[in-house]
């Protein structure tokens, strides 16, 4: 396997008169084993980081390093680095033995070892019954494992995943993913997943990296994410439902500072914690965001706090059901919680929240405060 270090990358393309700058002054260190999800809506420089990587494009500034060494100048061949795509590229006429062995029959491995090799890296990712069969008599999900044995079979330093279950049906994605989760815990198997998917990317990533604009927004576990985002952009990004964000004013009142909506009136109190942190930010504005699985039907400590207005919808998922509440101005609240009885739409409904899972942004710079 191998480090993976990208140092002040930037790309550009031509498209007719104008320059696109598609990626940005991306820094990034991966390192051995770990496998990390690239993460962002289409156009954010993904893929094309992904192809610089692969050396299928060049760079246009900066240096990427595998093992501490420059690999710009090398072909794709000399990186060693093995691609899985979208679509599987498999040869109809071939069965899938033959479709997993095909690299390591074209550099000439011996019969008795391609057959090993393709053997065992069948039975890792639960294929091995398949080998006999033709790629046209596969599910989608089998044949994207096809595709991805024959991508790690010649034993890569990386591995790279561009969109390979997102067409996928819901089970055969889930299925998938799981499957490539064993083999990286199996084999520690360096590996970058390129996704616009934030399921897929919190369900399989050892950390994950934002990416929007072209720039990298921020890297981090899903946890950290989840929690600690950057700013609005990330907060709104990743998770679902979408974060709650409420332009507020903050007042003091006795010492005691607030954050009230400047819609709907509701107010929330900060802790002393939190209030030094916005003393610190020195404005009268912040935006609170606020997650829809951090506010609750029924109180989660002594110290919560609660918000009401009138139900909109109630859309039930099985083990939680989103909550649409109408705020006073219209304003609208979302939360996702776990279900207590029937609700009604058009009646009166309060949820309550832990102050301390609250987020705040400046309303200017989007950053998290």
């Amino acid at each position: 396997m191998a480090t993976l270090r990208l140092e002040g990358i930037h790309k550009y393309y031509r498209s007719g008169k104008n320059v696109v700058h598609a990626v940005d002054d991306l820094n990034l260190d991966i390192a051995d084993g770990e496998l990390l999800a690239v993460l962002g809506p289409s156009g954010c420089g993904k893929s094309s980081t992904m192809r610089m990587i692969a050396g299928l494009e060049a760079v246009t500034y900066g240096s990427i390093r595998m093992d501490g060494k420059e690999v710009n100048a090398l072909s794709p061949a000399e990186r060693n680095v093995a691609l899985a795509f979208e679509s599987y590229a498999l040869y109809q006429h071939m069965t899938v033995a033959e479709n997993v062995g095909f690299c390591l029959a074209s550099r000439g491995v011996p019969e008795a070892e391609r057959t090993a090799r393709v053997t065992e890296i069948a039975r890792t990712l639960g294929i091995d019954g398949l080998l006999a069969a033709r790629p046209g008599a596969l599910s989608g999900g089998q044949q994207q494992l096809v595709s991805l044995s024959r991508a790690i079979v010649r034993k890569p330093n990386v591995i790279l995943l561009d969109e390979p279950i997102s067409h996928l049906d819901t089970m055969t994605r889930l299925e998938t993913s799981m499957r490539i989760r064993e083999l990286h815990h199996r084999m520690r198997i360096t590996m970058v997943y390129v996704t616009h998917n934030q399921e897929e990317a919190l369900a399989l990533a050892d950390r994950i990296a934002i990416m929007e604009g072209g720039r990298l927004l921020q890297v981090g576990t899903r946890q950290e994410i989840i929690d600690s985002p950057l700013n609005t952009f990330v907060a709104a990004f990743v998770g679902e439902p979408a974060i709650n964000l409420f332009p507020c004013q903050l007042q003091d009142s006795g010492g005691r500072v607030a954050a009230r909506a400047e819609r709907s009136g509701f107010q929330v109190e900060l802790s002393p914690r939190q209030a030094q942190a916005m003393a610190r930010h020195g404005q009268g504005k912040v935006l609170v965001g606020l997650r829809p699985r951090d506010a609750y039907l029924s109180p989660p400590s002594n110290g919560a706090q609660s918000i009401s207005g009138t139900l909109r919808y109630a859309e039930f998922l099985g083990e939680s059901t989103n909550l649409g509440l109408e705020l006073d101005q219209g304003e609208m609240l979302v939360a996702s919680v776990t279900p207590t009885g029937r609700l009604e739409r058009g009646s009166p409904c309060t949820v309550h929240l832990n102050p301390d899972r609250l987020l705040f942004f400046s309303p200017e710079s989007g950053l998290r405060i």
